[in-house]
C-alpha cells in the first residue's frame, strides 16, 4: 500500500516520524536504505517513534511503507503451505498398489510445476506478475 509511506530517521533502534495509520502488528517494509533494508512487524508505537521486530541500526534515510497482503494473496500462500505439510513427501510417486488398494498422485514434473509447486496452485499470482520485456 503505497499511499502509507514516509521517508523516516532509525535512531536508538525507533523509526522516528513513521508514517501515520500504521498500527501495532502491522507488516512493514524499509527499503532504499543503507543499512536496514527488511520486511518487519510493528511491536510498538510511541510519542518517540515506532519499535518493530528486529534490531535496526542507526541510518538517516529509511522509506517506510506499510505492507498490505490482499485477500487472495493469503488464500494462496495457505494453500502452499497445506500442500506443503499434507502433499510435498508424495511428490516423485506416481502410484501406489496395496492388495485390491491403488491410489494415484499427481506428476509433478516440469511441465506441470513452477517453482516446485504444482502449476494450479501458482495461479493465485498471475494477477500482481509485471511483463518482463
Amino acid at each position: 500500500m503505497r499511499e502509507i509511506r514516509s521517508q523516516s530517521e532509525t535512531e536508538n533502534n525507533l523509526i522516528l516520524n513513521p508514517p501515520e495509520h500504521i498500527s501495532i502488528g502491522d507488516t512493514i517494509q524499509i527499503s532504499d536504505s543503507l543499512l536496514n533494508n527488511g520486511i518487519y512487524t510493528v511491536t510498538d508505537i510511541s510519542e518517540k517513534g515506532m519499535l518493530v521486530s528486529e534490531r535496526l541500526i542507526d541510518c538517516k534515510k529509511n522509506l517506510v511503507t506499510k505492507v498490505y497482503y490482499p485477500d487472495d494473496v493469503v488464500e494462496g500462500v495457505v494453500n502452499l503451505l497445506k500442500w506443503d505439510i499434507y502433499s510435498r513427501d508424495k511428490t516423485g510417486i506416481q502410484s501406489e498398489k496395496l492388495s485390491r488398494h491403488s491410489v494415484s498422485y499427481f506428476n509433478l514434473d516440469s511441465e506441470n510445476s513452477v517453482m516446485g509447486y504444482p502449476y494450479s496452485l501458482m495461479g493465485f499470482l498471475k494477477p500482481y506478475m509485471k511483463a518482463r520485456f
